[in-house]
Parts: C-alpha cells; structure tokens; sequence
C-alpha cells in the first residue's frame, strides 16, 4: 500500500485549507476524485469564482472547485501514471482571493427645503457629521449580522395651512375658491396678501372668486404699502388655515 498526503503549498492569512491523506495501491493509478474543503476564516466571504491553481505536480490532472454553504470544495484528480512510491507529499498550488465582510453602511439624507411640507427623519445609525448648509446629515449603521433591515426612514406631513410669505399663487386662489368655511377677516386677510405679492393677478381676477367688492378691492390697492404692520390689521400672522 502506498499513502498520499495532499496538502496546501503556503500559509494562507483569510482561509484554510484541508489536508488529507489517502491510501492507494503501489503501481497502480488513483482513480478516486479527492476532495478538499477551503474554509474562509471570521470576517471573509469565499466563492469558487475566485480560486485558481499554479503549475500542478505530478501526478495530479487537474483541479477544480465548486461553492457548499459557505465553503469552497477543490476537487482533486489524478493522472493515469501508476503510483511507485509508499510515502508522497504533494503540495498543492492552491490559491484564491477573499472578500472582507464588513457590514457598515455609510448614508446622507437630505431635508428638502419646502416649507409646505414638514420632513422628520430617523436612523437606526449613529450621526456620523450634520452639514446645516446643504441640510443633511450622515448617517453610519454597522450590523453585526448579514440580512436586511430597515437603517432609515423619512415622514413627510403636509401642515394644516400654507405659509403666506412663500406659497405659490395657485394656493391662494385655491384657499379663496375653496367651500370651507371662511371668516370675514380670513377673507380681507388673504386678499391683501394676494395683491401683495401678486398686484397683477389680484387685479384680474373675479371678484366672486375673492369673495369681496369692486370698492373693496379698489381700496386694497391703493393702500397696497407691502408693510407688515398693515397686513396684521386683520389680526393674522404666519399660516393660513381652513377653519371647519
């Protein structure tokens, strides 16, 4: 009987190899495939794709490998040549390229910047910087454990009115149109800032969809100062909103 010890040709830092020894006839060749398991060490992934052989020593054929549930397998096959010696060391040429795990996740948000809308963010990760020019923050999540997981999660609310200093001047037409029930000084209120910062268009519209008179609307304009003072005579700042 003759023994074949199969063992790795170097030290490797991120896996192991295993070494096998296998008993055959003298004189005749090895007909069995041999297999060994390339075990990736903590913190590295493995994948067959990854490993390759150098110049293999006689008398082995070829090797290949193929992936099992987290390990790689390198099949060992022998050529047709008759073993003629009872002790054989082969070293085998094996080598391959590992991934680091690293289970960290770098992410910014972004506040959007409309004052329409109100915006609140939450992270599971820890803030890594806050940006107050750009309104961002960064966020840095590591996981001890691989699958998925929420890391962040954003909530957007619309306010119950608008603001008056920048809404567009679809809302305030949409405001004065609208069937909510609207006091007389919401009305007056939401007129002059509509030719306040929209002269033109206040002037054209209808005066049903204002909701005041001709002499009113008159009135309006030629007191039109752009002062705040003279706005908050009807007893409102800030947000507009729909009274029910």
């Amino acid at each position: 009987m003759a023994k074949i010890i199969l063992r790795p040709n170097n030290t490797t830092v991120n896996y192991i190899i295993e070494s096998k020894s296998i008993e055959t006839i003298i004189g005749k060749p090895v007909e069995d495939t041999i297999e060994l398991v390339i075990t990736p060490k903590n913190g590295y992934t493995i994948d067959a794709k990854d490993f390759t052989h150098g110049a293999l020593p006689n008398p082995i054929s070829s090797i290949t490998y193929h992936n099992s549930i987290g390990k790689v397998i390198a099949s060992i096959k022998f050529n047709e040549l008759p073993i003629t010696s009872e002790i054989i060391n082969i070293y085998l040429p094996i080598s391959g390229n590992l991934k680091r795990v690293d289970n960290t996740l770098v992410i910014t948000s972004v506040t959007g910047k409309d004052v329409n809308i109100f915006e609140s963010t939450t992270s599971i990760g820890a803030i890594q910087s806050t940006d107050i020019n750009n309104n961002s923050v960064t966020y840095k999540i590591t996981a001890s454990t691989s699958g998925f997981q929420q890391v962040l999660s954003k909530t957007f609310s619309v306010p119950d009115g608008f603001n008056f200093e920048t809404c567009m001047e679809s809302d305030l037409k949409k405001w004065l149109a609208s069937n909510k029930k609207k006091s007389p000084s919401q009305v007056s209120f939401l007129n002059r800032v509509y030719a306040w910062r929209f002269n033109d268009e206040h002037n054209k519209q209808s005066l049903s969809l204002l909701s005041i008179s001709k002499l009113e609307r008159e009135l309006i304009h030629s007191n039109m100062k752009k002062e705040a003072q003279w706005l908050g005579e009807c007893g409102f700042s800030g947000k507009i909103t729909y009274s029910s």
